[in-house]
């Protein structure tokens, strides 16, 4: 599968919305996934303009999304399968691949 505008992403850990705006340019649908109240805040004032985005209260463990929600999903400094698991026991690589990405290595 390639990025393309059409695709839907989760951008976990989402913050400040720097990346997750140039996504949005790129004319993609995008879920920003932040637990960090003053971060997504700070996130939801610079992306307001944007349509297609939709902030979302919530960890890379639990999401939130409904399954097979998303074609692509983004994390800053590492990959959502690289750590085994998160704090809560929860397999990362396992809600992404609920959330329908599967190239996962």
């Amino acid at each position: 599968m390639r990025l393309d505008s059409t695709s839907r992403i989760a951008d976990i850990g989402f913050g400040t919305g720097i990346f997750t705006r140039m996504l949005l340019e790129n004319g993609n649908s995008v879920f920003g996934i932040e637990p960090n109240q003053e971060m997504r805040e700070a996130g939801e004032k610079l992306l307001v303009e944007y349509p297609n985005f939709r902030s979302v209260g919530a960890t890379a463990e639990n999401t939130t999304l409904e399954g097979r929600s998303v074609d692509f999903i983004t994390q800053p400094r590492r990959r959502i399968g690289s750590t085994v698991n998160g704090p809560d026991g929860v397999r990362k690589d396992t809600q992404a691949r609920r959330l329908g990405c599967t190239d996962l290595e």
